[in-house]
């Protein structure tokens, strides 16, 4: 209900703005309570005997001055400060304070409004400003600097919440406040506890971990119309505080020329026509006259008035759009530097990847290049025993070819001989003494056998030595790579660190 208008309050709480004037200060008139003066020092706590509240002048509610009351409706135009438990418990159907700038702790708690819109209000001292408003949805002020402690505890219903976006949110300003999809503040860390038993309340978007959402649904809203066409609102609660004593004189003028019309009405009925009615009508003509001059001036005015209010607000809204556009651009501005920073951090984080799996590829190619190296040693150490074995096969056939040409008593005692012998240095001059004899030497048929088997083991070493070196060739030549690829390797990772660097 739109109660911002003098004349919807009188309206609504069925009082002349004659009845108005003649009323005293602190008068009641049909359940409403008339505050004449721009300040009261009484206080009305607990009281029942009134439901509304007409104070057009008064700028400040002092402590607990209407704290427990049943009041549904106040007109407060001028009203800038709420000391605390000014309102508490008030029973207001609805609120609407148009210059409010600052409210104390418990204000308006355990009240029944709805929706809320206070487009001058900036700071909120105390605490549970708004506590267990339990038909609280909607809360508007889009000039407030910081949300109190406890500011909107148990608060059932509420599902938004919209501030200024540099407004600070203090410790269980939404505590039991289950339903909130939306909130435009400052992003700010707090704690979410009783402040009596420290328990979590469980239920809140901060306790479920749903806050970022509301918080990207609060600039989602930022960025449409309908957050600019709030921004407006301070103009037009400016506007109507404004011509404020405008509208109160333009009513009583209004219900001035209601009450001589009746009283003309009532002077006709109760005189007759006859006695002095050319002096009447001459007297009703002029007064009418006058009236309708003095009203032509005051809708003049008003017309006046409003033509200037709707121009200041034409340029208001395109002041708001044009810093809504650069606001838009800077923004778009600071998103592409934001993305350009992403790419350079997934190049990075792509390069060391790459050098993670070539430091991966070193580190097996090292381990192959290990293996290499001991199947390397094995084969060296295989032809080194291959070798050795090859040379006493030699040497024993040279014993057999020796043995051939002596009688069997000369044999036994060249065997005995040579086995005393053979680890001494000199048994190199057998092998010198009867070079010649072994080499002319016809075999007997079990010789060629010997002979035989020697000159296969000789070709199988030959083959084996072959393929040994064939083998030492393909380990060199895999060396050669890996000793390659950790060049590459190490170039690649310094040309990273530099990029890094």
């Amino acid at each position: 209900q739109d109660l911002t208008s003098f004349k919807q309050f009188l309206k609504l709480t069925q009082i002349r703005c004659l009845q108005f004037d003649e009323a005293r200060h602190g008068q009641i008139i049909n359940r409403c309570l008339i505050l004449k003066d721009n300040s009261s020092g009484q206080k009305f706590r607990d009281q029942k005997d009134f439901e509304y509240v007409l104070a057009p002048f008064i700028e400040k509610v002092l402590n607990n001055q209407f704290k427990n009351t049943v009041v549904k409706a106040v007109f407060m135009p001028l009203v800038q400060e709420i000391g605390p438990s000014g309102l508490d418990q008030a029973h207001l159907d609805s609120l609407q304070f148009p210059s409010l700038i600052k409210m104390d702790g418990f204000s308006f708690n355990r009240n029944s409004f709805v929706e809320i819109n206070l487009s001058k209000l900036t700071t909120l001292n105390g605490r549970c400003q708004f506590q267990s408003c339990k038909h609280l949805k909607t809360f508007i002020a889009l000039n407030l600097q910081n949300i109190g402690s406890q500011c909107f505890a148990f608060c059932e219903r509420l599902e938004t919440v919209l501030a200024s976006t540099d407004a600070t949110i203090s410790e269980s300003a939404f505590f039991n406040c289950s339903k909130i999809t939306t909130i435009l503040a400052k992003y700010t860390e707090f704690e979410c506890k009783h402040w009596k038993t420290g328990n979590i309340c469980g239920i809140c978007p901060k306790c479920k971990n749903t806050i970022f959402k509301c918080f990207e649904n609060g600039q989602s809203f930022y960025k449409t119309l309908e957050y600019q066409l709030l921004l407006s609102q301070e103009i037009i609660d400016q506007q109507s505080t404004s011509k404020l004593q405008f509208e109160i004189e333009n009513q009583r003028l209004l219900e001035i020329e209601e009450e001589k019309a009746e009283k003309e009405a009532a002077f006709q009925q109760k005189y007759s026509p006859q006695k002095n009615a050319e002096k009447n009508r001459i007297q009703l003509m002029t007064n009418n006259v006058l009236l309708a001059a003095k009203l032509r001036n005051k809708r003049n005015n008003l017309r006046a008035f409003m033509l200037n209010g709707y121009k200041q607000l034409a340029e208001t809204q395109l002041a708001l759009k044009i810093q809504f556009n650069k606001e838009s651009g800077e923004k778009k501005v600071q998103m592409k530097l934001i993305l350009a920073k992403a790419k350079l951090f997934l190049v990075k984080y792509q390069l060391l990847n790459s050098q993670v799996e070539q430091s991966k590829l070193l580190c097996c190619n090292l381990v192959q290049k290990e293996q290499i190296c001991n199947e390397l040693n094995r084969n060296r150490k295989q032809i080194l025993d291959e070798k050795s074995n090859t040379r006493q096969i030699w040497q024993n056939s040279k014993v057999l070819h020796h043995l051939s040409e002596l009688e069997a008593s000369e044999q036994f005692q060249f065997l005995v001989k040579y086995h005393d012998v053979k680890h001494d240095t000199r048994h190199q001059s057998i092998t010198g003494q009867y070079k010649q004899s072994i080499i002319e030497k016809k075999f007997t048929p079990n010789e060629a056998v010997l002979t035989k088997m020697m000159l296969q083991q000789k070709e199988e070493l030959k083959q084996i030595k072959q393929v040994v070196i064939l083998k030492n060739e393909e380990l060199l030549q895999k060396e050669e790579q890996i000793e390659q690829g950790n060049e590459r390797l190490k170039k690649s990772v310094l040309t990273i660190a530099a990029l890094f660097e």
